[in-house]
């Protein structure tokens, strides 16, 4: 297809950058975590798995700190024992 436009030179259009790279990031094993207590201010008891012992144990919890924590011992246990 051609147009004819009365002489006007040719629009340049810009590139599309090229698409990003992407990384495989290996998943974080939240119960190999220690536990962190953290410094907010909304203390609530949780559950954290414990590398050493290798059991679910409880602590205090300020909502803030890693990912090992859970709600219940029940949801510790289901997300961190291994099963062989």
């Amino acid at each position: 297809l051609s147009f004819l436009g009365g002489g006007a030179p040719p629009i340049a259009l810009p590139t599309l950058p090229p698409p990003p790279t992407t990384t495989t990031v290996p998943p974080l094993d939240v119960c190999s975590l220690p536990p962190l207590t953290g410094t907010c201010n909304r203390a609530r008891i949780m559950w954290y798995y414990d590398t050493e012992t290798g059991m679910c144990e409880r602590f205090s919890f300020s909502g803030c700190g890693n990912l090992n924590r859970f709600p219940s011992k029940i949801q510790c246990e289901q997300m961190c024992l291994r099963r062989g």
